[in-house]
């Protein structure tokens, strides 16, 4: 079998065993990774009765059939299960890394993960191996402390990780690895907590099979090169070279150009004036290094080490997305908070962009009246207050005090508070939007609108739209007005969305 491996462990953490299985005929109907993995939900789980935090729900990881080789980015790994956040209940969530390529390296496509441990537990695969070790030390720990433990403990290996909000069943916890990436959305951290799984650890020693390994090889490096070659194309070019240097945040002024950028709890929308810190100061005076997932030649990742009495940390990233919505939705521009604020969520294990747009929600509660003080215990949630934040978020990730009702996330919270509070919570299917403001793109409006998930531009991001080339929404679509962003066409449109999200079930 080439580009995967033939093989799926189908996990039980309530009895500690495992099974083997072929994966040769699913891949005769799907091509693995997205797509196998959202069969496999169906297939292992009665999603109609079945609830986020019961012991029959079952985590889905799978790796895609380009994951482990050489082709450049190729390093995504998938989860699927049945969430807590979204009130449809899909979860799905995405990651880079090497954790993917490492699961493939061990020779593994597919982990299908159920029931519930008796006790705290982590996963140690090496090759065929599988382990089920205590994390009874882990239980309670931040995931820095813990992945340098495990890392310690298991030389050479990749983690996935939990972190104190997944143990506290915060419905926005995410799933962590390699310092800067996260499985981000739909509350994943807190199903792995309901089932006392703190982690994953792999380490591989295998290859990957390719049918013509020197033409694949050759393949892959002038792939590289074009994503990195000035002349190959103007969109390639400056969103390498924009990228390469500040990562995502980079891209927040030419997205604000488009009136994508939200601002102030979705009240504004475009190019925010007081952002500079926020977009070019972390890449030229913050980041250290750059960091890249596997085989990716942008390296859009960053890792820092903030020095300052009051907010001094160290963690990585942040990705436009969490200064987005950390930032312009809450109206701080002080680069040193939001930083402190990525690495206060990414060492709780939650969700940077649900976080963001929970404090940007309650600031605008406050601002009209609908909470006072007293719902946020003391304290006072103005426009820009990112020290309130930081005091709040220690409170959602541990459920103390009123952060357990606010770990619901801002929709089930409105959803207690009534109507008029529910009116100030701009999200889909109960999840909070990420950084974009659709108003101003019809692709991604539809999209949005036809993800099961909610607000999702990783399943299928309509890419010819937002950097507006008509030539590229030709060439997928039969349609320019597919790639104009000023366009209403509706079949130019829905192929649009049709063709990306077919491209986007790969990974």
């Amino acid at each position: 079998m080439y580009g995967n491996t033939g093989k799926m462990a189908k996990i039980d953490l309530t009895r500690g065993t495992y099974t083997v299985e072929d994966t040769a005929p699913y891949f005769k109907k799907y091509l693995g990774g997205r797509a196998l993995n959202h069969i496999l939900l169906f297939r292992e789980t009665d999603t109609a009765k079945v609830q986020p935090f019961d012991p029959e729900n079952v985590i889905v990881f799978g790796a895609g059939p380009l994951g482990g080789t050489t082709w450049p980015s190729s390093g995504r790994f998938q989860a699927t299960f049945i969430a807590p956040l979204p009130y449809s209940g899909w979860g799905d969530t995405n990651v880079g890394g090497a954790i993917g390529p490492e699961l493939k390296f061990a020779g593994w496509d597919t982990l299908v993960i159920k029931g519930k441990a008796p006790q705290p537990t982590y996963l140690y695969i090496e090759n065929d191996k599988i382990e089920f070790r205590s994390a009874e030390d882990l239980w309670g720990k931040g995931v820095d402390e813990c992945t340098m433990i495990l890392h310690q403990r298991h030389l050479g290996s990749e983690v996935l990780l939990i972190g104190p909000a997944g143990e506290n069943l915060v419905k926005f916890a995410n799933i962590r690895t390699h310092r800067t990436s996260s499985m981000g959305r739909t509350g994943g951290g807190a199903v792995m907590g309901s089932k006392n799984l703190k982690g994953i650890v792999i380490k591989g020693t295998k290859g990957v099979k390719i049918y013509d390994p020197n033409k694949f090889l050759e393949l892959s490096l002038q792939c590289q090169k074009d994503l990195m070659d000035p002349n190959f194309g103007m969109v390639h070019s400056l969103t390498y070279k924009i990228m390469s240097k500040y990562g995502t945040p980079g891209l927040t002024r030419l997205i604000g150009q488009t009136g994508m950028v939200p601002i102030k709890n979705w009240n504004q929308c475009g190019i925010w004036a007081q952002d500079t810190e926020l977009v070019e100061y972390i890449g030229d005076k913050i980041w250290k290094r750059n960091d890249a997932c596997y085989t990716c030649p942008v390296h859009c990742h960053g890792a820092y080490r903030l020095e300052d009495p009051v907010y001094g940390c160290f963690s990585g990233g942040p990705e436009y997305e969490t200064t987005c919505a950390l930032g312009h939705k809450c109206l701080e521009p002080r680069s040193k908070l939001v930083l402190k604020l990525n690495a206060m969520c990414n060492d709780l294990g939650m969700d940077t962009v649900e976080a963001g747009n929970l404090f940007a929600t309650l600031m605008e509660w406050f601002e009209k009246g609908i909470i006072d003080e007293k719902f946020t215990e003391g304290i006072v949630l103005t426009w820009g207050n990112g020290d309130g934040m930081i005091n709040l978020l220690e409170k959602i990730g541990k459920g103390e005090g009123c952060g357990k009702m606010l770990g619901e996330g801002p929709y089930w919270v409105g959803k207690k508070l009534g109507e008029e509070a529910l009116k100030y919570v701009y999200h889909q299917k109960g999840m909070c939007a990420t950084g974009v403001e659709t108003r101003s793109t019809i692709g991604s409006m539809l999209q949005f609108a036809l993800s099961p998930r909610g607000s999702h531009h990783l399943s299928g991001l309509p890419t010819a739209e937002w950097v507006n080339i008509p030539a590229v929404a030709v060439h997928t679509t039969g349609f320019a007005e597919a790639g104009d962003i000023r366009s209403y066409h509706p079949e130019a449109k829905a192929r649009l969305v049709q063709f990306y999200e077919n491209l986007f079930e790969l990974p």
